[in-house]
């Protein structure tokens, strides 16, 4: 369904509120690095009360260590993560205006906590960076050229960085998804090898490349992104260039 005005403006207002709770988690964690996975997620949880923000279908993930290595990690009892030194950090929050049919924001953003971050680590980070960046680029130039490409044009983009750096076989999931009402996922494709329509004009979607090492460590950053009437991108979030280093 595409946004009006008003859809528009709930949606960057709920992108901003999640953008100060993602500064307040890592905030948290900085002033209580002891703090386990389940304890950060219910302090999230007390911000979106606070902001009047609608709890999904699925708590925000809070991922440690390993844990950031699962695409989409979700606690299970008595089994949360205490933070350790030299560990990667995950959160993925996404909400919206506790009002009728406003649309969803979602982001993620990556830390560390330890004195110095693993060359991996950071490797692997921005490469994650580098193809987002370029889905993005290349998004903004075909709608210059007033062409608007399809889902999979842009998947094969963001893909295409990740494999050239030896990563392929770890970047499972779709580069993005378009936003919701009821959940973050809305119901049109998304920026998917399966999604060979272009994208949509007046519909918000995010950018959400990945790369996980099983048993080691993951790395997501993920954008809200919207596409107007005039062929021209607004990005509704902030964008993450550095890793959140907490030490």
């Amino acid at each position: 369904m595409p946004w009006n005005y008003h859809k528009l403006q709930s949606h960057l207002k709920s992108a901003k509120l999640l953008d100060e709770i993602k500064i307040e988690s890592f905030q948290f964690i900085r002033k209580n690095p002891k703090m386990t996975e389940s304890e950060v997620q219910q302090f999230i949880q007390s911000l979106f009360q606070k902001h009047s923000l609608r709890l999904a279908e699925h708590s925000p993930i809070v991922a440690f260590g390993k844990n950031t290595s699962h695409v989409h990690y979700f606690l299970k009892p008595n089994k949360s993560a205490r933070l350790e030194p030299n560990t990667p950090i995950l959160i993925d929050i996404w909400s919206r205006l506790n009002t009728h049919e406003t649309p969803f924001a979602d982001i993620t953003w990556m830390g560390f906590y330890g004195q110095s971050i693993p060359k991996e680590f950071q490797k692997v980070f921005d490469v994650v960076i580098k193809s987002r960046d370029a889905c993005l680029e290349y998004l903004k130039i075909q709608l210059k050229k007033k062409t608007m490409p399809t889902g999979a044009e842009l998947d094969a983009v963001a893909r295409t960085v990740i494999t050239k750096a030896g990563y392929g076989k770890n970047f499972p999931h779709s580069t993005g998804h378009s936003l919701g009402f009821i959940s973050p996922h809305g119901k049109e494709a998304g920026i998917s090898y399966k999604n060979n329509q272009p994208l949509e004009k007046n519909l918000g979607y995010t950018i959400e490349p990945g790369i996980y090492l099983e048993g080691k460590f993951g790395a997501r950053s993920e954008i809200d992104i919207y596409n107007d009437s005039k062929n021209k991108i607004v990005i509704t979030t902030k964008i993450q260039k550095k890793l959140v280093h907490i030490h």
